[in-house]
């Protein structure tokens, strides 16, 4: 365990309590995963999220590789026999490894550098006789003559003074106050001036527009500063930090000059000076941009933590045949159709050397594709001619009244996939542009069973990532997918290796065996199965066991993220209550009547029974987002097309601090500005929110020069989709989910989108759970569901807007 005051230091940084944080970190000493943590020991951290438990690993981790450094640092200086109180309490004292560095300076081993080859010479006396400042004793110069000597090559007095200056800079610059003073003062006071540098004009072009920047380093945009940052490393700019050295040099040197008229003033100033220019500017400027950098990547990484997790929760279509379209060479376009397990099952290849041509063809090669196979929808790559080839099919799914529907698929990392060892594995027989069309249907199908197969970072867009060191963020990555991972949950029967491997608890090398332990039985069905698997010990399987799911298994349990060690309490509530778990199932408000208070232990209090109580309710749903495509992607085919106060459909493609990017179908992508998000998730959008999903928006603004689109999702609440002309563009697709869900194929309840109730399975709180113990009700609660129900449900309104436009045709026939 840490140093108390690391632990304060940590309670503080997170806004948390002391106690709650060192229950915490007793867990993580104990090998426990933070997945795990944040889901099965809330009672014992008494509720800490996710977010709060990832920092309080991490800072964790940070103080005990500082604990570790500092007291192999302390045992050099104790062998050295100088340690003291004074000097334990100041090692002690230190909270990071700057300040460690600092006061372990003095004792580190001395180069052959000016201030040991004085003291070689004999000039250390000299030092300390100046550094004194007696009034008494003669001025310096005098007293330096007895210190030349040719034998020791000290030829002057001059060299003498000279000499003993640079030992009493080497000891101003080793002053631990000094240093952290300066780096404060670097760090808040100066600016970061940039100095262009005579390069060829490509790259002189790409950093145009930080040329001659200058602006006080702590107002300095992270993305900025590593932009920045990366054109010094290409030698494309100069940076550097200004600020007034003269003003700092006199606050240095009147910390230690006794008397500003005695003779010794003037060598001690002169030293200061020295040591400011030679020793501490140059080193502490390097120190406070490198901590800035990491500063700044913290933050852009956390950014992309972000996005990552929005991306793997995007609503999965299911268990569903589809088709893929990949345009992954010019013109030439790949189709292919995928099983509802995502296997490959046939494909076309449409090449068009005539623009003329392009629809025609595509139409061709589509509709022998929907003859052949019956699908349920259509994935099309978001790459280079995706929004057109998706505007072709949606005409042709409109003209032929096929009940399909189609969307854009994100296609992050898709390359990094298709020349992957992986890839070639997976499809043997297929070549480049056919692996890519196949993992877009997949993706169509499940994104996050498909995203996990590539390289974390190449599902970052590099726009966001631009400067960061790769090993850092690649962290972040895989921190972000064990989170969504572990948030969703695993199909134990279908997860391939590369999903299981980011289950809490496992590594790659077990989850090999898992897979082959699957084959090996045909299908796992009981959790308990896992503890026959070599590599799973009893440690393993409590990290484990709950996050992998087991469907159609012999214990229904299995199939949610009820943890095993607490089958027992749902047994004890399901006899108190007198019914069976179906009945719960179909009546979850009747576990309202429990006191919760009478169930549990040390590890397992109201918190989690509550959890369990709500997850009775919804056995085996997954706990993404039902998928819906946008319905008005045809509406529009350009940006003269559009006009203000139209309201549309769209998907969201990023979510910054500044605002949401949404595609509504054109090449460029709209922007919804913080301020027009909507006042119930303006300060925090991300909650709600997320990559992927399908938004209402409103037209604000239209720049046709500048290609940019200003949208507002708060102004198109409560207003129905616009429809620029009477047509029936919505209308297959609104029937074929609507009879769909008639038979059930379609509704997420009953396992619609996750294989065998969920390929990647379930497991996450909804974010408006009501309590199981008591029910709480605001009008300020009211107003937010009234908001959030206009907000997604707005089937109805269009289906009448719809309606409108049909007599209004009918009218004009």
């Amino acid at each position: 365990m840490i140093a108390q005051n690391f632990i304060e230091n940590i309670a503080h940084e997170t806004k948390t309590e002391v106690e709650q944080v060192a229950a915490a970190i007793a867990l993580f000493n104990k090998g426990a995963t933070v997945p795990f943590v944040a889901r099965y020991r809330k009672d014992v951290t008494r509720g800490l999220n996710e977010s709060k438990l990832e920092r309080i690993f991490e800072r964790n981790d940070y103080f005990v590789v500082l604990t570790s450094r500092r007291d192999a640092l302390m045992e050099n200086i104790e062998k050295q026999g100088k340690m003291t109180d004074e000097l334990r309490a100041a090692f002690c004292a230190c909270e990071d490894h700057l300040t460690l560095e600092d006061v372990n300076l003095p004792f580190k081993k001395i180069r052959n550098n000016r201030a040991a080859i004085a003291a070689n010479k004999g000039l250390l006396s000299l030092a300390d006789y100046i550094w004194a400042q007696s009034a008494v004793s003669p001025p310096p110069v005098l007293y330096a003559e007895s210190f030349v000597a040719v034998d020791k090559q000290v030829l002057s007095v001059e060299e003498a003074l000279e000499g003993a200056r640079d030992i009493l800079a080497e000891c101003i610059a080793m002053n631990a106050d000094i240093r952290r003073e300066l780096r404060d003062r670097l760090t808040t006071k100066s600016l970061l001036v940039v100095h262009p540098v005579r390069v060829d004009a490509e790259l002189s072009k790409r950093y145009s527009s930080f040329a001659n920047l200058k602006k006080r380093l702590e107002e300095i945009s992270a993305e900025t500063l590593l932009g920045l940052l990366k054109a010094e490393r290409e030698s494309a700019l100069r940076l550097e930090l200004v600020i007034d050295d003269d003003q700092i040099i006199e606050h240095i040197a009147g910390r230690f000059i006794q008397d500003k008229d005695s003779a010794y003033a003037a060598e001690i100033q002169a030293a200061v000076k020295d040591a400011y220019k030679r020793l501490l500017r140059p080193v502490i400027e390097d120190e406070v941009l490198v901590r800035e950098r990491r500063k700044a990547e913290d933050y852009v990484i956390s950014n992309c933590r972000d996005h990552l997790r929005s991306l793997l929760l995007t609503p999965p279509a299911g268990s569903v045949p589809v088709i893929g379209i990949c345009s992954w060479e010019p013109k030439k376009y790949c189709f292919v159709i995928v099983d509802g397990e995502g296997t490959f099952k046939q494909s076309l290849v449409v090449e068009v050397d005539d623009d003329a041509l392009l629809s025609a063809k595509i139409e061709e090669g589509l509709n022998s594709l929907l003859e052949s196979e019956s699908v349920a929808g259509i994935g099309i790559s978001s790459g280079p001619g995706g929004r057109e080839v998706l505007q072709i099919v949606q005409r042709l799914l409109n003209k032929t009244k096929r009940p399909a529907f189609v969307s854009l698929i994100q296609d992050n990392g898709l390359a990094a996939y298709v020349h992957s060892a992986l890839a070639v594995e997976e499809l043997p027989e297929l070549d480049d542009a056919l692996r890519a069309t196949v993992s877009i249907a997949r993706r169509l199908q499940d994104p996050l069973a498909e995203l996990v197969k590539v390289d974390p970072c190449s599902l970052i867009p590099s726009r966001m990532s631009t400067g960061v060191n790769r090993k850092s963020l690649l962290a972040g990555a895989v921190q972000a997918i064990e989170s969504i991972v572990n948030r969703v949950g695993v199909n134990l029967n279908t997860a391939s290796v590369n999903l299981l491997r980011y289950v809490s608890g496992l590594q790659f090398g077990v989850a090999q065996v898992i897979t082959e332990k699957r084959q090996e039985l045909g299908k796992f069905t009981n959790r308990t199965n896992l503890q026959d698997i070599s590599g799973i010990g009893e440690k393993t399987y409590q990290q484990c066991a709950a996050f992998l799911r087991i469907f159609d298994g012999e214990n229904p349990l299995d199939a949610s993220s009820i943890h095993p060690e607490s089958y027992g309490f749902v047994d004890k509530m399901l006899k108190e209550l007198e019914a069976t778990l179906e009945e719960v199932r179909e009546n979850p408000e009747r576990l309202r009547a429990l006191d919760l208070n009478a169930f549990g232990d040390e590890t397992t209090g109201p918190l989690t029974l509550e959890d369990i109580c709500y997850e009775l309710g919804r056995l085996g749903r997954d706990a993404r987002r039902n998928y819906r495509p946008p319905q008005n992607f045809v509406n529009i085919d350009s940006m003269d097309d559009l006009r203000e106060q139209m309201v549309l459909e769209g998907i969201i493609t990023n979510i910054t601090d500044f605002g949401i990017f949404v595609n509504i179908g054109l090449e460029q992508e709209g922007l919804v500005h913080r301020s027009e998000v909507g006042r119930w998730m303006q300060n925090d959008p991300k909650r709600i929110l997320q990559v992927g999903s399908v938004v209402k928006v409103m037209v604000l603004q239209i720049e046709q020069e500048l290609k940019r689109i200003g949208l507002s999702i708060k102004a198109a609440l409560k207003l129905p989709l616009t429809r620029p002309q009477a047509r029936e563009s919505s209308a297959p697709f609104e029937r074929y989910r609507r009879d769909d869900r008639a038979s059930n194929r379609f509704d997420r309840d009953s396992g619609f989108g996750d294989g065998a109730r969920g390929a990647s399975g379930a497991g996450r709180r909804r974010r408006d759970k009501k309590d199981l113990t008591v029910q709480k009700t605001s009008d300020a609660g009211d107003r937010k569901k009234k908001d959030e129900k206009v907000f997604l449900n707005t089937t109805l309104a269009d289906q009448l807007a719809s309606l409108r436009d049909k007599i209004i045709a009918n009218r004009q026939d």
